[in-house]
């Protein structure tokens, strides 16, 4: 592993060394909410930033491989994210504007590396395509006009109204 990427991974996992510390402010109710969340999403934020230059390989099947695990990481960490925040609106039995933004963010950044993990991943390992949708029951339209309207000229019950192509 080159010098720039070990001390990345290094950086991350001396963050953690602060987990015990965490857990404990957490036990003790001394961390809120938007702090636990804070503090963990940064902690895997870390560890999932060092490039390992899967780009630079000649290998297309590793390097697809690697960009499929990556993705499917991605949407496992947005559904994490996912649960925790709904645990913190159902916890407050309330959701305020910021906690409905931060769900549909998760829930787009989620189905994003979803999608990308279906492009990428090898036929056997994509998740099944969904049923097609049944077809739409066919809706006999009947006109609604009634006769008068469509004959020209035709008197119209209600005075105040003229029919197309009558006198006036």
């Amino acid at each position: 592993m080159p010098g720039r990427q070990r001390k990345t991974v290094r950086a991350a996992l001396t963050d953690l060394d602060s987990l015990a510390d965490t857990r404990a402010s957490i036990d003790r109710g001394a961390m809120d909410g938007a702090g636990v969340f804070q503090y963990y999403t940064a902690a895997i934020t870390a560890l999932t930033a060092p490039d390992f230059g899967a780009d630079s390989t000649a290998d297309t099947t590793l390097r697809r491989g690697l960009q499929t695990l990556e993705f499917l990481g991605d949407a496992k960490e947005y559904t994490g994210r996912e649960r925790a925040a709904l645990s913190a609106v159902f916890a407050a039995r309330k959701i305020t504007p910021a906690d409905y933004q931060l769900l549909l963010d998760d829930l787009a950044a989620k189905q994003a590396a979803l999608a990308q993990f279906a492009r990428t991943a090898t036929r056997p390992n994509r998740p099944p395509s969904p049923p097609p949708r049944p077809p739409r029951p066919r809706v006999r339209r009947t006109t609604t006009s009634p006769s008068w309207w469509i004959r020209p000229g035709a008197p119209c019950p209600d005075r105040s109204i003229r029919s197309p192509g009558s006198a006036s």
